[in-house]
């Protein structure tokens, strides 16, 4: 069992009230959204993901508005997130000596979350989307893309996997973006699409070349 503090049940009127999520500390089943009467109102809940069930520990104040609006911006993208169990800690010893740190267990996203950096959880939480959404194809694309050699070999330093970059390319993608746009973050926004399949973010229009209907590059970025 891990060394945290007691689920905070506060964090539950943040997160209830801006995106409709259970109450921290509860592991309470989705539910259908009540839908307005109107045919718009609608069509626009049947397309949006359900949110997920989702425990928290260790977060402040600060901490419930900042994963709200991370898990915000995951709603607005249209990526459903796997049940998740969060921890906040105030030293990276919780996390192994990591920014974050994930595992999927049972099919629960299990994140600790040691810097407290709007980036480090969205990252963090990119992870739990890749590892309940990317199947094996993708992730084989996503190697070639990168021009590396292994998705998620633990014996190869972090910047090498591409399991890495794929929760890297998303937390960019769905982060605020810089007025001008480096390359390195142009091949992070052209992942997004590969592994997302949505439209190509409209600051890369033209810059990802097709390559059997995914966006792919042949040139390893510089990391």
């Amino acid at each position: 069992m891990k060394a945290i503090a007691p689920p905070v049940t506060v964090v539950s009127l943040v997160l209830v009230l801006v995106l409709g999520l259970p109450a921290a500390g509860f592991d309470v089943p989705n539910s259908d959204p009540v839908l307005d009467s109107s045919e718009a109102a609608r069509s626009i809940e049947s397309e949006a993901p359900s949110p997920p069930t989702l425990v928290v520990h260790g977060a402040t104040g600060d901490l419930q508005e900042r994963l709200a609006d991370a898990l915000g911006r995951f709603a607005d993208a249209g990526l459903t997130l796997p049940p998740l169990d969060i921890a906040f800690h105030d030293h990276r010893s919780g996390c192994d000596g990591h920014p974050g740190l994930f595992r999927l267990v049972d099919g629960v996203a299990d994140i600790e979350v040691c810097d407290w950096t709007d980036h480090t959880i969205l990252h963090e939480l990119g992870h739990a989307w890749v590892a309940s959404h990317v199947d094996d194809e993708i992730r084989a694309a996503l190697v070639a893309y990168w021009g590396l050699e292994t998705w998620n070999d633990q014996t190869v330093s972090w910047g090498l996997r591409a399991n890495e970059r794929a929760a890297e390319s998303i937390a960019l993608a769905l982060s605020p973006l810089p007025p001008r746009i480096a390359p390195v973050l142009i091949d992070h926004l052209c992942a997004y699409s590969l592994l997302t399949e949505n439209s190509v973010h409209p600051h890369v229009a033209g810059s990802c070349p097709d390559v059997d209907g995914r966006q792919s590059t042949t040139v390893a970025p510089v990391w």
